[in-house]
């Protein structure tokens, strides 16, 4: 497999070469933007904050992108029939091949956010030479390796679910879907535990959101960028059960990934997607909760099912969705809007 890992490493390193080029020309003209900025309101006589920005936002959202794309460019070969099928037929065993692709990705993620994050820690100590200014540098440091693990974790959960799909929408959207699940059951339980009154608007959105990988890496920036700012007074919170939550569930899809990578054949490239646990399972959990914890107004009530439909049609390719898909739609919607009832009683008592 080292034969092999080198090999890929060496066909990434022009394309490793031209995304860091990329990344680092568009992180250049953000910083420098920030400054022409700073000056041209100083010159007319205001006061501007633009040079105290630690720019950790920017490489945090960095990160979110890079995570989120270059698992979709690393194994979107298993989603073409010709491309599987040619590397199916490789002397060299499934595990060893999405090993290599799997960890060739990671590579690629922490070198580009490296890249890119060195240079936002050498224009940060510009600032503090330049402009009246004072950062704790210090504290670019644990934000580094902070971003590092949530990085591996956002990279693992997008791996998982975009090779579960059968093509690259497919995958695309058992992404998407994913991430928002666990803020779905959050919202739930948020609603009973806190009785939230509107009927319209039931979410607990502050907390709720948290449930996210993306909303982690925010979270912890936050807790940073005050940090280095020297202003930080204990006012943000880590949202230490989010974070166990996520480390939790994004380190049991790495021996997943490889486990269902393995068992997958080269036949169900662009086949309609048969797993349970993602269509058949995110779609009535959707509908389910939307209801309990959103609204029951008649708008959701037609709203909520047709995208439901929607989702069973791209799922089956077909405006002629199954038996058994009709069956989990219609009882989903009973559910969710049972559910929904109840919850208005709930939080009128």
């Amino acid at each position: 497999m080292k034969n092999l890992f080198l090999y890929y490493l060496k066909k990434r390193i022009p394309t490793l070469l031209i995304f860091g080029f990329i990344t680092l020309l568009i992180t250049v003209v953000i910083t420098a933007t920030t400054v022409m900025a700073h000056r041209v309101i100083l010159h007319n006589g205001g006061t501007s904050t633009y040079v105290s920005s630690t720019h950790l936002f920017y490489t945090s959202t960095l990160l979110v992108i890079l995570a989120s794309i270059i698992p979709i460019y690393e194994f979107a070969f298993k989603m073409r029939k010709t491309s599987v099928d040619l590397f199916y037929s490789l002397p060299i065993k499934k595990t060893k091949l999405y090993t290599t692709k799997y960890l060739i990705g990671l590579l690629e993620l922490f070198i580009l956010f490296t890249f890119n994050f060195v240079y936002v820690l050498i224009f940060a100590s510009i600032n503090m030479a330049q402009y009246d200014v004072t950062f704790k540098l210090i504290y670019f440091l644990p934000y580094y390796f902070s971003m590092l693990g949530l990085g591996f974790l956002l990279y693992n959960w997008v791996s998982f679910f975009f090779t579960r799909g059968n093509t690259i929408l497919d995958g695309i959207i058992l992404t998407i879907l994913s991430i928002f699940v666990v803020t779905l059951l959050a919202s739930f339980v948020y609603a009973i535990i806190y009785k939230i009154e509107s009927p319209q608007y039931r979410v607990y959105t502050g907390e709720a959101f948290n449930f996210t990988a993306y909303s982690l890496v925010y979270n912890v920036t936050s807790i940073f960028d005050s940090l280095v700012k020297a202003n930080y007074k204990g006012e943000l919170t880590l949202h230490l059960v989010s974070f166990v939550v996520m480390m939790v569930v994004s380190i049991s899809f790495v021996p997943l990934f490889f486990i269902l990578n393995n068992k997958k054949k080269a036949e169900d490239t662009a086949d309609i997607n048969k797993e349970w646990y993602l269509y058949k399972l995110f779609i009535p959990l959707y509908i389910i909760c939307i209801y309990s914890t959103i609204s029951t107004h008649p708008f959701y009530m037609i709203l909520v099912p047709i995208a439901g439909y929607v989702g069973y049609v791209i799922n089956n390719r077909s405006f002629l969705i199954k038996k058994y898909d009709l069956i989990l739609l219609i009882s989903s919607t009973l559910i969710g809007a049972i559910g929904g009832i109840l919850m208005n009683v709930y939080i009128s008592i």
